[in-house]
């Protein structure tokens, strides 16, 4: 691979001062670039470096129809840009907003730092249990040279307090018995 690169350079000072532009040409430079080994695990979208995952959430005892925040954060080195928000199945008594997709990322010398962040807002319709989905992240990591898989933590909403049924309202309180 070759670059061309222009240089601005100025010449002279004052009133006869101008811009000059140089034409610079690298050195002939090969890049290798190695397959990703076989068999591609399910579920892996090209994601490729070292990260972490992160679960968290603001509560997770709620009445019903009180938002929820759910952040699902994924940090480290590699190409982050490319993710995107995850595809979750969530329980239909659970109404779920698009999430607020943060990202920020940074390239330098070193490769590309950062973390992307999803932020779901959850808010129970119903009273009851709800498991939150696990979240999987399968990546590459060139350093071990294979693939990883990487998971949430099980985290489930408790809502209790008034549930419409019917029509009619209904005060319902789950207590957990041991």
């Amino acid at each position: 691979m070759l670059l061309d690169i222009i240089v601005q350079t100025v010449v002279g000072r004052g009133f006869r001062r101008s811009v000059k532009n140089n034409e610079v040409r690298t050195f002939p430079y090969k890049i290798k670039v190695k397959e990703l080994p076989k068999p591609v695990p399910q579920g892996f979208t090209n994601a490729v470096g070292q990260f972490k995952l992160e679960s968290k959430i603001n509560q997770t005892e709620v009445n019903v129809n009180e938002a929820v925040n759910w952040d699902i954060i994924i940090s480290g080195k590699g190409n982050l840009d490319i993710l995107s928000p995850p595809n979750l199945e969530f329980d239909q008594d659970l109404e779920v907003f698009e999430p607020k997709v943060q990202k920020n990322i940074s390239t330098n010398r070193g490769g590309t730092n950062g973390k992307v962040s999803y932020t779901y807002v959850l808010v129970p319709r119903d009273v009851g249990d709800f498991d939150l989905p696990d979240y999987k992240l399968v990546y590459f990591d060139p350093k071990q040279e294979k693939y990883i898989t990487l998971e949430s933590e099980s985290t489930t909403i408790e809502s209790q307090g008034v549930s419409n049924f019917g029509g009619e309202d209904y005060v319902v309180e789950q207590k957990k018995v041991e």
